[in-house]
């Protein structure tokens, strides 16, 4: 997005608050369309944003022959809902099973964290956060769960505070190998329960 993009969105958020009856000289409201415009833009980065960030992050590429399935988690990130642009509050476990090469543990945390900074299906993703790993890293495989509390559930419509929208993806081993597949989601159920509030 550029400055202009940014102005509109300020200027739009003003028409927003007045058309629902709020005072703009409210001391409550004073500011408040420049403190949405940057929070939005907190929220949602742009593809070349993105791509710049993932270029830093997988600079903390290491050689390393160790065989086994790193995991990490829980993360905790925040995404928008396209439907309501409403948050969605994110909790991630990623593995992956190295072919040679392993990423500096805080890394796996800041690909979720870029590639959730969009206004996206929580589907889509988990989609992006295991073929980014997949591309970038190449390893044997990669497998991703996200748990997510939808504001647009939680707030409005069905009003389900405790709803929890769960899905997962696999790939490479994960997807072929059946042990390897149930050490995964073992494994990913007892972090994301270990973690939990």
């Amino acid at each position: 997005m550029g400055k202009k993009k940014f102005k509109k969105i300020v200027e739009a958020t003003e028409e927003i608050l007045r058309e629902l009856g709020v005072s703009l000289e409210d001391e409550n409201f004073i500011g408040t369309p420049d403190r949405y415009e940057k929070a939005y833009r907190e929220f949602v980065w742009s593809k070349e944003k993105k791509e710049k960030e993932f270029l830093k992050i997988f600079k903390a590429v290491f050689t390393d022959s160790y065989d086994g399935v790193i995991t990490c988690g829980p993360i905790y990130v925040t995404s928008l809902c396209p439907h309501h642009l409403l948050p969605v509050k994110l909790r991630a476990v990623i593995a992956y099973l190295p072919d040679g090469k392993v990423i500096g543990a805080s890394k796996l945390v800041r690909i979720i964290d870029v590639c959730s900074r969009d206004m996206i299906l929580q589907e889509k993703l988990t989609r992006d956060v295991a073929d980014v790993l997949m591309k970038s890293l190449k390893p044997k495989g990669v497998a991703v769960t996200l748990d997510g509390s939808h504001d647009c559930m939680t707030t409005r419509g069905v009003k389900q505070d405790r709803c929890i929208f769960r899905n997962r993806v696999l790939r490479g081993a994960f997807l072929d190998d059946s042990a390897l597949r149930t050490e995964f989601l073992f494994d990913s159920l007892f972090t994301l329960l270990m973690g939990k509030d």
